[in-house]
């Protein structure tokens, strides 16, 4: 299956909606782990998050875009810039590497029921 680059920049003076949305980010990306095989915060010099990138396997460029679309964070209008681009890795494994961990403890009400 097709791997895809997911970048997208926040707008200028974010940081209040992306806290306020942030669970119900993880809400939605959460059972969707599968399909992230690599995928985290941008940061600018300063420790800032300015954005993130994720490579998503995917059908079709279309499957990335339902994604991007149906992210609260993008219902909510963080985003200031997205660029979606397939990627044929040429170098690394994608495979490898720590296991997917979250920024900040979640809520009971976002964390996978098992």
């Amino acid at each position: 299956m097709p791997l895809f680059a997911l970048a997208r920049f926040h707008r200028a003076d974010v940081k209040p909606l992306y806290e306020a949305t942030y669970d119900a980010h993880m809400a939605f990306v959460i059972p969707q782990l599968d399909q992230v095989k690599l995928g985290g915060p941008l940061f600018d010099e300063h420790g800032e998050i300015v954005g993130s990138l994720a490579i998503l396997e995917a059908e079709d460029l279309a499957a990335v875009r339902v994604h991007h679309f149906e992210d609260p964070y993008t219902k909510a209008g963080i985003w200031d810039r997205v660029e979606i681009n397939r990627l044929e890795v040429r170098k690394g494994e994608l495979a490898s590497g720590p296991e997917w961990r979250p920024s900040k403890p979640l809520s009971a009400a976002v964390l996978p029921r098992t």
